[in-house]
């Protein structure tokens, strides 16, 4: 069988990609000890992340500390604290992503980024004087 030679439109292009995608994903979900890890990484993640959050609005309300990123900076500084909904709900689409492809590199990439972020939380406890 040849394979075709018409161009695909952009939105087939999406949609082929994002089948592919599920595939590999309902594949790594197979691996049920990658499934539990995943779970693991996403408690340890959001965990960490709410206290992000508290650490941070204590720092803010101290007066000892002020946001580092720009972005967050700027819908904290023009949303109030709706910048804590927003914050929670993308914590909430990566464990989504986490959980829905617990591949090894995408674990392996998620832990970097939790390491980090509990690296952030201890800087905002030695800021606030907690530690």
């Amino acid at each position: 069988m040849k394979a075709s030679t018409t161009p695909q439109t952009l939105p087939e292009m999406i949609i082929n990609r994002f089948q592919k995608l599920s595939h590999f994903a309902e594949i790594a979900r197979r691996d049920k000890s990658m499934v539990r890890t995943a779970l693991a990484l996403a408690l340890i993640y959001n965990m960490i992340g709410c206290l992000d959050m508290i650490t941070t609005l204590y720092g803010i309300r101290m007066t000892v500390a002020e946001e580092a990123n720009p972005m967050m900076n700027f819908v904290m500084q023009h949303y109030n604290e709706a910048w804590i909904p927003m914050k929670f709900a993308l914590q909430l689409l990566a464990t989504a992503m986490l959980i829905w492809f617990p591949q090894r590199f995408v674990i392996a990439v998620f832990s970097v980024s939790v390491s980090i972020q509990g690296l952030i939380v201890l800087n905002n406890m030695f800021i606030t004087g907690v530690f």
